[in-house]
């Protein structure tokens, strides 16, 4: 409803042009990946899809069987973490002109497996320290979410030209929801053969690679993002 209501002014439909959806792809995708800046973004922001997919399945059996938190507190946990989601968005255009763009989104990526740190120490029982800890590691989580994807976004946007925006956006979600998809997977697949405690200490390597990644890659040179 909010998109709906925008007034653009689009001037005159452009003629009708045949197009190829499998060179528009590869276009896309040649863009992304010959990119100084947006390839090891990209792959840091796979290699993060691939943590939280895992994290958020290992999570579940953690916090709601080994811990044995309620379903109740579990979801009020989460809804801390959209909580600090929608904070750190709302501070995010600040933090990327205090730090620039590139490296706002590094000290998110590197506040990840800190997050994550916090959950693995959570101790069972389900007490006020659990809940402290896990509580304070969702809630980390969501904070660095909101400030580096609103600048990451931003960068992605300045750094693509108009007319390849569609296709680089459709290549670079699509690996990131695949990613995604087999992190659920490979989350299962720890809890099962490492036990849940490992399995959150497995996602927490996996988040530091990520970061690691970008924190190595020319993007922390990047000042705007937008």
């Amino acid at each position: 409803m909010l998109i709906g209501s925008i007034r653009l002014d689009e001037g005159a439909r452009p003629e009708r042009v045949r197009r190829r959806l499998g060179a528009e792809i590869r276009e896309g995708l040649r863009f992304t990946y010959r990119h100084p800046v947006l390839a090891p973004l990209a792959i840091s922001t796979h290699v993060w899809f691939l943590a939280n997919g895992a994290g958020l399945t290992v999570l579940a059996v953690f916090a709601l069987r080994t811990i044995d938190l309620s379903a109740l507190v579990y979801g009020v946990l989460f809804a801390v973490s959209g909580v600090a989601m929608l904070i750190g968005a709302s501070a995010a255009p600040a933090v990327g002109r205090r730090l620039g763009a590139g490296r706002a989104v590094i000290a998110g990526r590197v506040l990840y497996p800190v997050a994550w740190v916090l959950v693995a120490f959570a101790p069972v029982g389900g007490g006020i320290g659990t809940v402290v800890l896990l509580g304070a590691g969702l809630a980390l989580h969501g904070l660095a979410g909101g400030i580096e994807n609103a600048n990451e976004m931003g960068y992605w946007q300045a750094a693509t030209p108009d007319r390849l925006l569609g296709r680089v956006n459709g290549a670079r979600r699509a690996a990131n929801r695949t990613v995604a998809a087999v992190g659920a997977l490979v989350g299962g697949l720890a809890v099962t053969v490492l036990g849940p405690r490992p399995a959150v200490a497995a996602v927490v390597v996996v988040f530091a690679v990520a970061a690691m990644i970008a924190l190595l890659s020319p993007l922390r040179g990047v000042r705007a993002g937008g």
